[in-house]
């Protein structure tokens, strides 16, 4: 999907996932697979050391900070560790869709 290509640029652009970064011990298939339960979403994208996670919706004119905060409730459920860090960011997948454009609707810095 367009949404994937556009995270996976996105971590190159942001230099994510490099070599100082502590990954994660996160379940990304199980949180991915909860995730595209929730009506609102329309698909997710992980890094894949688990520290960035991009989700999918469509532009509701709302701010969605406060989604990113239950995703991080999410998030928390599948981490097997205490004490790391994952930037959740709620986009608009029209947007990425259409014109490989990531749109920032929502962001929260989650810590497990």
């Amino acid at each position: 999907m367009k949404l994937l290509a556009v995270a996976a640029l996105a971590l190159v652009l942001a230099g994510c996932g490099g070599s100082e970064e502590k990954a994660a011990t996160l379940d990304s298939v199980g949180l991915k697979r909860e995730l595209m339960t929730w009506e609102a979403v329309k698909d997710v994208a992980i890094s894949e050391n688990g520290t960035s996670i991009w989700v999918g919706v469509i532009d509701n004119g709302n701010q969605r900070r406060g989604y990113a905060m239950s995703v991080c409730e999410a998030v928390r459920e599948f981490n097997a560790a205490e004490g790391d860090f994952h930037v959740i960011r709620i986009i608009d997948v029209v947007q990425a869709a259409r014109n490989d454009e990531t749109v920032e609707l929502g962001k929260y810095n989650c810590k497990t």
